[in-house]
């Protein structure tokens, strides 16, 4: 087992924490294209909702990975909710593309399915344009 296996988890549950994480991110995807660019609190607040289970679902497989990237899309959420990130279109697109890298972290450390690193360029990439959009709201 190397540093960083994950405890023994029967298939099962790893089973329910991907199929819960597939309907909380539909949901999400839904909420962030209904949102108008995130213009709207109620979309905002029910993507944090979602957001909040999906991290909690890892808490329970102690996912760390997975809280710590859930917690990091929280906080943008609480930042546009607060005022102090502007919601935009490309905010929007960079959360879809977190939540597909969120995805592919749930894939790899539940299924043991690998990703190319095209995926990793495309969460880079996500990640940095986030990163941007929190340093231009500063």
């Amino acid at each position: 087992m190397n540093a960083t296996a994950l405890p023994e988890v029967d298939t099962e549950a790893n089973n329910e924490v991907l199929y819960e994480f597939e309907r909380h991110h539909a949901l999400i995807e839904e909420h962030i294209y209904a949102s108008a660019d995130l213009q709207d609190h109620d979309a905002l607040h029910m993507i944090l909702c979602e957001i909040h289970s999906i991290r909690e679902n890892a808490a329970m497989l102690q996912l760390s990975e997975i809280m710590s990237f859930t917690n990091a899309i929280e906080n943008i959420i609480f930042s546009i909710i607060n005022g102090n990130l502007a919601p935009t279109h490309e905010l929007s697109e960079a959360l879809l593309m977190a939540m597909d890298h969120l995805r592919n972290i749930h894939l790899e450390k539940l299924s043991d399915a690998q990703f190319d690193d095209l995926n990793i360029t495309r969460s880079e990439q996500a990640l940095t344009m986030l990163a941007v959009a929190q340093t231009k709201s500063r």
